[in-house]
């Protein structure tokens, strides 16, 4: 075995485990290929040739891999942003977790692997209680682009592993043979060790829980109060019944995206940013920022809802050109509940 083959070996050996689908970069957008992963196709972005990301949880809601994602949103400092990825690094070694820095766009992640397959509701919310400030978390279906590749749009920025000085590994490929799959007896050992070992937290301010996003959804950790549970809905049986286009768009952010319908009500034609493939949704503060990756498939759907307008006009509005309130939206999902002979189950 030659020394690239023994590279695509092992990286495959780590990111591959969901291969039925990826999102590849094409001239600055994200685009989803409902296409087999193979390692031909890993060869080419590792030859820079592409650039692709990969959802980390199966069919069989098992994953092989998690990462955090550290992004500076409104001018944040780059310093907290480097303290909350060591913070969080050193959070997961007080267990025996091994995770693994490299550069992003905007910030950084944070990788862990699997020796083996897990079952995603085993492990994300225990690794959600790892996170220092405000951080998102990828081990749903929502892809992340994956590392050792370069940005399409400046093929300058290469997407490294970094140390714990945020500098690059001189040698990358030395760096990937190394790492070491966390073995599941590591997991179930932090489990048990977790409840001796104080954590290291930092709330958002004074009487304030730090942010965890999960699952494209604003979620806050709080071991004391049960997490909510989301109701199982069917989207495709939803939009079958549903001809209104600006209906099947509100049914698209609420099931696809996990928007609430106070966030909805929220979005201008500004917050869609068709070329980078994000939306950006405005908390009750307007420096308070969230941002979506948009997935490829309504793509097509955004750009019917933005073009030609103006950037302050509401994304969706009634045949009153009046913006949608709360209620407004509930009853849609609710109508089509009724249509689909659905129950809505709260």
């Amino acid at each position: 075995m030659t020394y690239t083959q023994k590279l695509l070996e092992k990286y495959c050996s780590l990111f591959l485990h969901n291969t039925s689908q990826y999102i590849i970069s094409l001239s600055g957008n994200w685009i989803t290929e409902k296409q087999e992963v193979t390692p031909q196709l890993i060869q080419k972005h590792l030859e820079h040739k592409i650039t692709i990301g990969l959802s980390p949880v199966k069919e069989d809601n098992t994953l092989k891999w998690i990462a955090y994602d550290f992004d500076a949103h409104n001018d944040e400092p780059m310093e907290k942003l480097q303290e909350n990825v060591i913070k969080t690094k050193e959070n997961l070694a007080k267990v025996s977790i091994d995770s693994h820095i490299e550069k992003s766009g905007r910030g950084y992640h944070l990788w862990v692997f699997f020796e083996e397959p897990i079952a995603r509701e085993k492990i994300e919310h225990f690794l959600k209680q790892f996170a220092y400030h405000s951080l998102e978390i990828y081990a749903g279906k929502t892809k992340i682009r994956i590392p050792l590749g370069v940005y399409q749009k400046d093929r300058s920025i290469f997407c490294g592993f970094l140390n714990n000085d945020f500098k690059l590994f001189q040698n990358q490929q030395h760096y990937l043979l190394s790492i070491k799959p966390t073995p599941l007896q590591i997991i179930q050992n932090a489990k048990q060790q977790l409840q001796s070992i104080k954590l290291t937290t930092k709330p958002i301010s004074q009487n304030k829980k730090r942010r965890v996003i999960g699952e494209q959804k604003w979620m806050y950790f709080d071991k004391e109060k049960k997490q909510k549970v989301i109701p199982e809905i069917k989207p495709k049986e939803l939009l079958k019944v549903t001809k209104n286009t600006k209906h099947k768009l509100i049914l698209r952010l609420l099931n696809d995206m996990n928007l609430s319908p106070r966030e909805i009500t929220r979005l201008n034609v500004q917050d869609v940013n068709i070329n980078e493939q994000i939306l950006k949704i405005r908390k009750f503060k307007e420096v308070e920022r969230k941002i979506l990756l948009i997935p490829g498939h309504l793509l097509e759907l955004f750009k019917l809802f933005t073009e030609n307008k103006d950037l302050d006009e509401p994304l969706v509005k009634s045949e009153r050109k009046k913006r949608y309130n709360k209620r407004t939206i509930q009853m849609i999902k609710e109508n089509a509940f009724k249509k689909a002979n659905l129950a809505p189950r709260v």
